[in-house]
């Protein structure tokens, strides 16, 4: 089962996080990979998905970094999930890429989905789509679909 953290934030309301764990940044030693059998391939490694919510600026940004860091350092697999986002501008568009760089430097991936079109037409705009992991949904995230 893949840990999955909610982090909301909005102008109107303080960030705040809930998750379906007692804590989403450990894994417990079950849900570590284990090598596969000799006759199969190995499978993608679970993923931690991590869903934004809300209107995001760049007044989120410590609070974003905050949250998501942790999981990026820890976490071979991040999905992050946007489809509940409704705003975001170019401050959080750059540090989405910068979590994925950061991601990418100790070994670890991050995926983003779930854009919705009106925000999918700025990262187009920006051609981040050649800069991030960027997948149409959730599921197909984390089934690491390609």
């Amino acid at each position: 089962m893949a840990v999955t953290q909610l982090l909301t934030a909005s102008r109107s309301q303080q960030p705040r996080c809930s998750t379906d764990h007692a804590s989403a940044l450990h894994r417990s030693p079950a849900a570590q990979p284990r090598p596969p059998a000799p006759d199969q391939s190995p499978r993608p490694a679970q993923p931690c998905t991590v869903a934004l919510c809300g209107e995001l600026d760049m007044g989120d940004l410590a609070w974003i970094r905050e949250q998501v860091e942790p999981v990026v350092d820890i976490a071979e697999r991040v999905v992050l999930d946007l489809s509940a986002v409704t705003f975001l501008d170019c401050a959080v568009l750059g540090l989405l890429v910068a979590l994925s760089q950061r991601a990418e430097g100790v070994g670890n991936s991050l995926q983003v989905c779930g854009l919705q079109p009106h925000l999918m037409a700025l990262v187009e705009l920006f051609a981040l789509p050649a800069v991030l992991d960027f997948r149409v949904s959730r599921a197909w995230a984390e089934e690491g679909g390609a």
